[in-house]
């Protein structure tokens, strides 16, 4: 093998290598899954954080910057870039106080949980007109949780024939009720892989989801708040590109 041929294999290996790390280092901080300075997955995504920052240095200085590829999304508005499609949007339910969600809880059977107020029915109507009345287009399904909140909430914005359950939100409502470190970290790590994958092309993908405890993955998010997500694509990472509430989202021009 001549030397050029071994620069470019060893140079293929080390981008393979520091784009692993980046793709976990950048999950790590989208879904805030280093919760202790102290902790072993702390010290694991600061020595992965320090590499990728080392071979980025590296190959700052063998490729001229002009060759960098330069990222829309700094020169279009959000709406502009909603439009092309291309994101995910991670949505909370609308208001939901009306009821409680019973030990028994089933979910065929409103009665035992929390569901949606008249006005958090007028939040999601909202939601739904306003998405249409942007231009933003909408991939079909959109998923939801299987709580009656979630999914009161999906047909009443988008109608009952574009919505698909989703078991998975479960597992994110459920980050409220364990103090499993360890589980919480599985459950986001499994969630990042998610928010990795391209919608189809010219749509957004929407997910009616539930609200995180304070110190981990989005953190709480408002009724009807929209986490707006650019997925890099499988083992790439993703980028949060803007949180939105539902007078926000009214609000793009």
């Amino acid at each position: 093998m001549d030397r050029n041929a071994f620069v470019r294999q060893q140079l293929q290996a080390a981008d393979q290598l520091a784009r692993q790390f980046l793709t976990q280092a950048r999950n790590a901080r989208n879904l805030r899954l280093i919760q202790q300075p102290d902790s072993i997955e702390y010290h694991q995504y600061a020595i992965q954080q320090h590499y990728f920052q080392l071979m980025s240095h590296y190959y700052r200085a063998l490729y001229p910057v002009s060759t960098q590829p330069v990222r829309s999304s700094a020169v279009r508005s959000l709406l502009t870039e909603l439009q092309a499609g291309g994101h995910i949007l991670y949505v909370r339910h609308a208001e939901a106080d009306v009821g409680e969600d019973q030990p028994d809880l089933d979910f065929d059977d409103c009665s035992t949980q929390r569901n949606l107020s008249d006005n958090g029915r007028e939040q999601a109507r909202l939601f739904g007109d306003t998405i249409r009345e942007l231009g933003i287009p909408v991939a079909d399904p959109v998923l939801t949780s299987p709580f009656c909140r979630n999914t009161e909430t999906a047909v009443l914005a988008f109608g009952e024939d574009m919505i698909e359950i989703d078991p998975f939100l479960v597992e994110l409502f459920n980050l409220s009720y364990t103090t499993d470190q360890q589980a919480q970290l599985q459950t986001l790590q499994q969630f990042g892989g998610k928010l990795e994958q391209m919608p189809e092309e010219g749509t957004n993908q929407i997910m009616i989801g539930h609200s995180f405890p304070p110190t981990i993955g989005f953190g709480e998010i408002p009724d009807m708040g929209a986490i707006v997500i650019k997925p890099l694509g499988e083992n790439n990472g993703f980028d949060v590109v803007a949180t939105l509430t539902l007078e926000a989202l009214e609000g793009l021009e």
